[in-house]
């Protein structure tokens, strides 16, 4: 995980990104869930120079695991 020591709206803005995709899910946290039922997985950010792209935001945890071995994909031990 990239840590980038700013809010991730104040770094797009910073480093010229109009578009970021996100791997965030709404079953991991309430808020978000509630904030993307309300405003969907696609939305400007705060600031207004850019959008968020939460494509997995409606994803179960089984999803994504099904996603990983449906692909083989290489999962991170930690």
């Amino acid at each position: 995980t990239l840590r980038i020591g700013v809010p991730v709206d104040d770094w797009m803005a910073g480093n010229a990104y109009d578009l970021v995709f996100t791997g965030l899910r709404g079953e991991e946290n309430t808020r978000r869930r509630e904030w993307l039922a309300a405003n969907g997985p696609l939305y400007r950010v705060r600031s207004g120079v850019g959008g968020r792209c939460c494509p997995l935001w409606d994803w179960s945890s089984g999803d994504v695991w099904a996603y990983i071995r449906l692909h083989n994909l290489p999962v991170c031990g930690a």
